[in-house]
This record gives C-alpha cells, sequence and structure tokens, in this order.
C-alpha cells in the first residue's frame, strides 16, 4: 500500500507577520529571511530598517557594498547608524565613563576611512531615510585645544563624515527627522556653520549632540576654541534646528562644566514650539548659558525635563547670590505646567554626603564645586525640589488616570 504524501500546512500570512514582528535580533532576521520566499519577503524590510557601520575592515567592506548596490535592501532603510568599534553596542552617548579608550584603527587604516566615507556620500539613494547616527571615539587625542593645524586622526575623520554629510544635505532634505552625533571634538570647525551642513537640523523632531573635550588640561576652557564651539557653533546650530518648528527631543551634553562665558549658549528668544523633551549634562545655570530662560520658554510644551550634574554658578566663592536653586525649583513648578518627569542629578558631595549644586570660576583653572554652604538660601534648595518633584509627580498620576 502506498501512503499518499503529505501536504505541510500552510501558515497564514498574518500569522508568519506576526512571527516577524516578534523578532528583534538583526541576525534572526537574516536567517528567518533565508528560510524561504514569503519569509524573505516579510523579513526584508525589518531586516535592514537599521543599518550599522563600525570602523572595521568586514563592517565596512559591508556597508559599502550595500550603499553601491542597487539590490532590494535600500528602499527600506530607515536608520543608519556608525559606531566607533570600541563603543559598545548599546552606547548612545549618554553614558558617564571615565574608562580610557584604545584609539580605533582607521587611524592607520586609511582604506576602511575611505570606504566609510565613499558608503555615506551615497545616503541620498536611500529613500526612506529618516535618521543618522554618529557615535565618534569618546577619546581626547588631540596635542592641544588651540591648535587645528595637526589634528589627530579621529578630528580629521569626524570633519570628513561632518562634510560628506553636508555635501549630501541636499539629498536628504525633510525627511531626515533625527540626528545623533556624540563625541564631537569641541572645535569651531568651519563645516558646522556652514549652510549646507545646517540643512540638516532644519526638519529634525530628535537633536542630540555630546562633546568632548580636553577636559584634563587645567585652564582649558578658557581657550578660544572652545569657547567659540560653546559660544558661536553650538548656538548656530541650534537655531538651524527651530527653523521648522518640528523638534521634540533635545539632549546637549558636555563632558566639563561649561557656560557661554558672555555669549549665550542658549540664544535669547530660540524657542521650539514642540520640544516635549530636554535633557541637559555639566551646562552651568547662569545669565551667559541662558539655559533657565530657555526652559521657562517650553513652560506649556515640556513634558520631560532631565538635568544631569548641572549647576549653577556664583561669584567666586561669595556666601550669597541672587539666585538659587530653591528659586528655580519654586519659579519652574509654576511655569511648566505640562511637566510629567523631572530627572535631577548631581553626582559630587562633600566628604560629608552634602550635595554640591553651586559651582565657582576659579580663574586660570575652571570651575570648581563650591564646598561653601551659601546658609539659609541653600538650605531651601532641597525642600523645594522635593515639593516640584511631588508635583511632577501628582500631575503624571493624573495624566496616567485620565487615559486610563
Amino acid at each position: 500500500m502506498v501512503r499518499a504524501k503529505q501536504e505541510l500546512p500552510v501558515i497564514p500570512t498574518e500569522i508568519l507577520q506576526a512571527i516577524v514582528l516578534d523578532v528583534d535580533s538583526p541576525q534572526d532576521l537574516l536567517s528567518v529571511r533565508a528560510a524561504n520566499r514569503t519569509l524573505n519577503d516579510l523579513a526584508t524590510p525589518r531586516a535592514f530598517e537599521c543599518l550599522t557601520v563600525k570602523d572595521t575592515e568586514e563592517s565596512s567592506l559591508s556597508f559599502f557594498n550595500l550603499l553601491q548596490s542597487d539590490g532590494e535592501v535600500k528602499p527600506h532603510v530607515k536608520n543608519v547608524i556608525f559606531r566607533d568599534q570600541y563603543l559598545d553596542d548599546g552606547e548612545d552617548g549618554t553614558e558617564l565613563s571615565t574608562e580610557l579608550m584604545p584609539f580605533s584603527p582607521y587611524s592607520n587604516d586609511i582604506e576602511v576611512r575611505e570606504r566609510i566615507i565613499a558608503a555615506l556620500s551615497n545616503l541620498g539613494s536611500l529613500p526612506k531615510l529618516e535618521s543618522i547616527h554618529l557615535h565618534f571615539n569618546r577619546t581626547w587625542n588631540e596635542e592641544t585645544s588651540l591648535d587645528m593645524e595637526d589634528p589627530s586622526e579621529g578630528l580629521q575623520f569626524q570633519l570628513e563624515v561632518l562634510q560628506t554629510l553636508a555635501n549630501i544635505s541636499s539629498t536628504l532634505g525633510p525627511r531626515l527627522r533625527s540626528l545623533e552625533i556624540n563625541n564631537l571634538i569641541a572645535f569651531p570647525k568651519e563645516v558646522l556653520v556652514s549652510a549646507p551642513f545646517l540643512t540638516l537640523f532644519h526638519h529634525l523632531e530628535h537633536l542630540q549632540m555630546s562633546v568632548i573635550s580636553d577636559k584634563d588640561s587645567e585652564g582649558a576652557v578658557y581657550e578660544d576654541p572652545i569657547q567659540d564651539f560653546w559660544g558661536t557653533t553650538i548656538p548656530t546650530i541650534l537655531r538651524a534646528a527651530s527653523t521648522s518648528g518640528s523638534l521634540k527631543d533635545l539632549t546637549l551634553m558636555s563632558d566639563q562644566d561649561i557656560s557661554g562665558m558672555g555669549l549665550p549658549i542658549f540664544p535669547a528668544g530660540l524657542q521650539y514650539p514642540t520640544l516635549d523633551t530636554l535633557f541637559l549634562r555639566n551646562i552651568l545655570f547662569n545669565a551667559y548659558s541662558g539655559v533657565e530662560d530657555f526652559i521657562v520658554r517650553h513652560g506649556k510644551s515640556l513634558k520631560s525635563l532631565s538635568l544631569d550634574t548641572c549647576q549653577m554658578t556664583v561669584e567666586d566663592d561669595a556666601e550669597t547670590r541672587d539666585l538659587n536653586w530653591a528659586q528655580v525649583w519654586r519659579r519652574w513648578s509654576e511655569v511648566l505646567t505640562e511637566l510629567t518627569h523631572l530627572g535631577v542629578r548631581f553626582d559630587r558631595q562633600d566628604k560629608d554626603g552634602r550635595i554640591l549644586s553651586y559651582a565657582y570660576n576659579n580663574v586660570g583653572y575652571g570651575w570648581i564645586p563650591l564646598f561653601d554652604e551659601l546658609g539659609p538660601a541653600e538650605e531651601e534648595d532641597g525642600p523645594a525640589l522635593k515639593e516640584f518633584r511631588a508635583k511632577v509627580k501628582a500631575r503624571k498620576t493624573m495624566v496616567k488616570t485620565d487615559h486610563d
């Protein structure tokens, strides 16, 4: 007796699609894609939605070949990420780390660097591209903050990448919605304030920049390059990001305490009508930075505010000052009417565990945490922040209840 041949059950496309949507690993998606033609069609869009390239021979070659091809993959790419090979896969620039990193071998491998640049120059051929994230090496390798005549290979690579993006900005158009530049070296580079480069910021909804500088050299914060960078370059970029009024999420981080020193980081009148999320690190609060007024201007849109080691400055080591944190917390409690998330962290304490939330300018050295107590004014800071947190928490609970 000959047994009838059994046919495998046909799995509905809807179920296969649900399976594909449940797979997160890029490698697993590639495996699913290789199973059969149907799964290939279903998994390809997700498998190639995000392309990540590292400065290694294998990764740069794959990235280059894909960008030069006319295959089925390019129409599905929405996100492109460059990540220095010594950064962990999950690092996005917001991590705090004092660990010294090796310098990437692209400094000695011209072919890898040129291959990455050539591939980036073809990003305009990705019709659905909406996100570019650059995670450079986070090690300062310049001999001095003052001289750009002999830039390190790391700085030179950054300049080449940024110039390439400037060159293709017209091909990206308004579809670019998310841009991250992490571990940007604090030199006032011409490309950063050029019209083609600034075009990249005009329609963004998400912008993240983290900056590295010569933080270990005494007095480097006063040198012209870093002052020009924070006083001119960063404000110019922030203005460009306000062009269309589309920005919703802004993250700005420095690896050392920074103030505008006469030129505000946040220019007067700068406003993003739809900004609902703001994250700042090591941005000093004083009349020069313009940050407190910037936050107040967004009182009716901000829903999430995070301040990481953003100290308030005092004149020298004076015992009193016109403004203290308690006044800021109370003011914000009244004007930030939509805030449902508040994150405040000061990472410096004295030997008794007292939080150091003020800093003074030690001329010739830099900004120094103020160890002297400010008296009754400072004593109000803690209770005022606690009340502010409670108000934000109550509002969050109310919003959640309304949505339920």
